[in-house]
């Protein structure tokens, strides 16, 4: 697509000098044909609309090669971009929880019911909870609690109070 930008903006130079030495022609025809002193007026008249049409051609022509070539850097720039994505949404899932929540006893899935079991576990805490991830170095997580995005500069969920633990950095200390 460069190439042809490029090629675009040869042919409106080739065509600008095209259009200046048609006028030219027509000019000197018309004044060659016309006898008195009117002749050379008509002819300074055509030589100056047919510049000026020549100049508002070739603007409009370089534009559109300037819209080709810069169409070609976007596609690239959109193919760069779509692969970054594509590795971000990659490490993203690699980064999720390695393992599932863990903390204290009451960690456990909460129930609402009663059913003939007996009674329901006893709903979590959100400082019982902790989740583990690989890296902080990727720009967000996803907590999986609320399974909300959340920022990797965050030691707890902001929706839920879930605990992030990071294993690239050295375990805390729980109490």
């Amino acid at each position: 697509m460069k190439q042809t930008g490029k090629q675009l903006h040869l042919l409106s130079d080739i065509l600008f000098l095209a259009f200046i030495f048609m006028a030219v022609i027509f000019g000197f025809l018309y004044m060659t044909s016309t006898s008195g002193p009117g002749g050379f007026l008509i002819f300074l008249v055509i030589m100056a609309v047919g510049v000026l049409f020549a100049f508002i051609y070739r603007y409009v022509f370089k534009g559109f090669a300037e819209l080709v070539e810069n169409q070609a850097a976007q596609t690239e720039l959109i193919s760069e971009m779509a692969g970054s994505l594509q590795e971000i949404l990659k490490n993203q899932r690699d980064a999720a929880v390695t393992g599932t929540l863990f903390g204290s006893p009451s960690s456990a899935p909460y129930v609402s019911r009663h059913d003939d079991i007996g009674p329901a576990a006893p709903e979590p805490q959100p400082e019982d909870q902790t989740a583990l991830f690989k890296s902080r170095s990727l720009g967000a997580v996803i907590c999986p609690v609320c399974h909300k995005t959340q920022l990797t500069n965050r030691d707890v969920c902001s929706s839920y109070g879930c605990r992030f633990v990071y294993a690239d950095e050295a375990m805390p200390m729980v109490q």
